[in-house]
């Protein structure tokens, strides 16, 4: 999909034209039109079954369609156009072959619709500048031989913020170029699969451009036409047979191959878009979403996950793609065992609190590299400041790693307390340890995970807090974080608003190069070069 000014490419990267490559698909296209009965085409199955998940697509991006003007690049049996006038849209369609054009028409006619339907190549385009509100494209840029020619002429075609849509082929799956072997006699000569060059054109004619990929496992329907159903391809023009599929037969297996499809591929949504389609064509994270009843199960550091970048949360929480732990989180797993296991046993020396440190520091698996030992320095320094405040508190610390788990709403919220302190009046105060940077001001009046923690205390543990802190243990820096009823309501709308987000399948990335660069996930991330 794309939209915006068209920026013309140097006019020595256009390939030579080629008459014979038009004439040659023209006259095979000619005779396919000649052998279709128009009554026969399956006009609503193009858009509604739940095997055309990329015209499905396309169609919600294009509605609302009633009164919008739309042209057609390479109408075929005129399935599209016919559809898309049915649903209100006033529709032009081109074919390079004048059979094809013809069927277009009929097709139209016999569902009570009227399209316009002439014979014109998508390379040189016969209308005025700014004609049109919406440009679509299903199999047309694979068979042409200037594909600048047809994005600049559809850029030319658009109105100021209009939409180009186009979906083909790609190279890369190797059941397509197995198929396209066995399939010589119902495939024109001289089409060929697009390769990614084709987003680099794009960007040229229009300022934004999308894509997405689709049928990648669920190709294999290939397999069964060929080997269960005996079709051979050079008969059987597969691409039609997959819309007469019903979700009752070959959907039983199709479809969880679409959802691994959508595990292996899916790089985000358009935030208006919800899980799936309404017609189910679209295969759907919905059942790798963690999930408890209604709700979500989640955490504060989800939440947080989720509110650095959504497409990382995906990553993370819904494709469960692990992550090598840094040298950094190492360090702070350490620094949690020892001060857990110090407390655990009421306290003690400093010699037995540097004891503990030694055995973690051992199964930690640290060695003697500059940085580690670094890391070793500065930890021996700040346990040493940790025990001797701790012996001049007067707060006892009550209880370690406690877990907590309570709803909001639908939600399951789930956690760890790292320390419990009471105080000598009576009240206790919850405390995380952080072994990181200090946050900003500004991140402690946005702060969502002590909150949590407050409303887990008070309706798990039925305990009422007066504090909850940030101990930051390299500097020895306690720092409260104050909550009201009023943050405490804020917070609430917060995990309903990221819970509704991750529900609707709602992983759009938010790069930032403050957070983008240290992401685990940034070589698989699609906005990591932009």
């Amino acid at each position: 999909m794309a939209s915006g000014r068209r920026a013309e490419p140097p006019e020595a990267e256009r390939p030579a034209p080629d008459p014979g490559r038009r004439q040659r698909e023209r006259a095979f296209h000619d005779r396919w039109a000649a052998a279709v009965d128009p009554a026969a085409v399956p006009v609503e199955a193009s858009f509604e079954s739940f095997t055309a998940p990329e015209a499905a697509l396309c169609l919600r991006l294009m509605e609302p369609l009633a009164g919008r003007r739309l042209l057609e690049l390479g109408s075929g049996m005129g399935e599209a156009s016919t559809y898309l006038a049915g649903r209100g849209a006033r529709v032009v369609a081109i074919d390079l072959s004048p059979g094809m054009a013809e069927l277009t028409r009929a097709v139209a006619a016999s569902r009570g619709t009227e399209v316009l339907a002439v014979a014109a190549s998508a390379e040189a385009l016969p209308f005025a500048p700014a004609s049109f509100d919406c440009v679509y494209g299903a199999n047309v840029v694979h068979h042409v031989g200037d594909a600048d020619a047809v994005l600049a002429g559809s850029r030319a075609a658009l109105r100021a913020g209009g939409l180009a849509l186009f979906w083909d082929p790609l190279a890369y799956n190797p059941l397509i170029q197995v198929y396209r072997r066995l399939a010589r006699g119902v495939r024109s000569e001289d089409e060929a699969p697009l390769r990614f060059w084709i987003l680099r054109r794009m960007r040229r004619h229009f300022v934004d451009v999308g894509h997405r990929e689709f049928w990648l496992l669920a190709l294999l329907i290939f397999v069964k036409y060929y080997v269960v159903d005996r079709r051979h391809p050079g008969e059987h023009r597969y691409w039609k047979l997959i819309h007469a599929e019903r979700p009752e037969g070959s959907g039983r297996w199709l479809r969880p191959l679409q959802r691994l499809d959508s595990w292996l591929r899916d790089t985000g949504r358009d935030p208006a878009e919800l899980p799936g389609s309404s017609n189910g064509s679209e295969a759907s994270l919905d059942p790798f979403i963690p999930r408890r009843g209604r709700g979500l199960m989640l955490s504060a550091s989800d939440i947080d996950t989720y509110r650095i970048c959504p497409l990382k949360y995906k990553f993370a929480r819904v494709f469960r793609i692990p992550q090598e732990p840094t040298i950094n989180q190492r360090f702070g797993i350490v620094m949690h065992q020892v001060l857990e296991r110090f407390h655990t046993e009421g306290g003690g020396s400093l010699e037995r609190l540097r004891e503990l440190f030694e055995i973690s520091w051992r199964r930690s698996g640290f060695g003697e590299s500059d940085d580690e030992l670094q890391f070793r320095e500065r930890a021996v320094e700040a346990l040493e400041r940790y025990w001797r405040q701790n012996e001049a508190s007067e707060a006892e610390p009550v209880w370690f790693e406690r877990s907590f788990a309570f709803k909001i709403g639908p939600h399951l919220l789930r956690g760890r307390v790292d320390r419990v302190d009471r105080h000598p009046d009576g009240s206790f105060e919850l405390i995380d340890y952080k072994t990181g940077r200090a946050k900003t001001e500004d991140e402690l009046r946005e702060d969502v995970q002590l909150s949590v923690y407050q409303m887990g205390a008070r309706e798990s543990w039925r305990l009422e807090t007066s504090a909850q802190s940030y101990f930051y243990v390299l500097t020895g820096e306690k720092v409260p974080v104050e909550h009201s009823a009023e943050e405490l309501d804020r917070v609430r709308a917060t995990v309903s608003e990221i819970a509704g987000g991750i529900l609707k399948q709602r992983f759009e990335p938010t790069p930032s190069p403050d957070v983008c660069r240290f992401c685990d996930y940034r070589i698989i991330c699609p906005a990591a070069e932009k």
